[in-house]
């Protein structure tokens, strides 16, 4: 689980989402497609380069044979986000960057978020220590700050972590 425990102070880096984009396409799901894989690449590429291209320019530099009307891309894109990257993260929970297609704005352009994959159990245990903190007791405000401190030590930079482990302290200072 080393790899989890990477700079979660920022924004995944560059090379860090290049390999993570190498792991995704070299795997089965994205070798048996193309589309899906030089839709997702030209998406990433874009992305890190700053721009948001609208579907036709998409279109016009992965799908140059399909015409202008074409809904291809955006039939692409929903199963890149629907299907093939939640099917990917199935496979392969571990992977420590996620890459989101996220849906299409109102504006029309299209891109890709990455972020760090957070510790399963680093969750699990503030959304617990949200749950002992509605029994507005003692012992909940002290089971409370247990799981949220378990959840810092696991994902250090984890902010809602940090903040409901203060909120936990305070609660428990005002009702002990």
């Amino acid at each position: 689980r080393e790899t989890m425990r990477m700079n979660h102070d920022a924004a995944p880096q560059p090379a860090e989402i290049d390999e993570q984009l190498k792991r995704i396409l070299a795997s089965k799901r994205f070798r048996s497609s193309w589309q899906r894989s030089n839709t997702l690449s030209y998406l990433v590429t874009c992305t890190l380069k700053g721009d948001n291209p609208k579907e036709g320019v998409v279109r016009e530099n992965v799908f140059p044979a399909y015409a202008p009307e074409s809904n291809i891309v955006r039939v692409i894109t929903s199963d890149l986000r629907n299907k093939f990257l939640p099917a990917y993260r199935d496979d392969f929970p571990d992977d420590p960057i996620l890459i989101d297609i996220p849906p299409t704005p109102p504006s029309g352009s299209y891109g890709a978020t990455f972020s760090y994959n957070r510790d399963p159990e680093a969750l699990r245990l503030y959304d617990r220590g949200m749950y002992q903190m509605t029994k507005q007791t003692i012992d909940g405000c002290i089971e409370a700050v247990d799981r949220f401190s378990r959840s810092v030590e696991l994902e250090p930079t984890y902010a809602p972590a940090h903040t409901a482990l203060a909120d936990a302290f305070f609660r428990c200072a005002l009702l002990y």
